[in-house]
């Protein structure tokens, strides 16, 4: 499967490779930078909009582990909650924060 997907390549582009491209730009490691970025108002919003996407995808299944007494209410606001928020946590420093240090951008439209 591999072969048949570098042959493709090759056939559709030819044989090219590029070490220019795969260089790091030093000029993109700027933390305060990143960090006007991420503590902006935009920033702080696209936070909030994450963490929406975030209860949508994890309501559905914590209703069917609840619904099949996996856990009680009790058990699920000890742990499930804190877990959430330190999931949400790092998942937006890893965006915010490391991804602009590796020079990878945050497309926000």
């Amino acid at each position: 499967m591999i072969v048949v997907a570098i042959l493709a390549s090759v056939a559709l582009g030819g044989f090219n490779v590029s070490f220019e491209a795969m260089q790091p730009k030093l000029s993109k490691l700027n933390p305060i930078k990143g960090m006007k970025r991420v503590f902006s108002a935009k920033g702080l919003m696209e936070l909030l909009k994450s963490m929406g996407k975030f209860l949508l995808v994890g309501a559905a299944p914590n209703a069917i582990a609840y619904d099949s007494k996996q856990f009680t209410t009790g058990e699920f606001f000890l742990y499930g909650v804190p877990a959430s928020i330190i999931l949400m946590l790092v998942t937006g420093f890893a965006v915010y924060v490391l991804w602009p240090l590796m020079g990878m951008p945050i497309l926000i439209p």
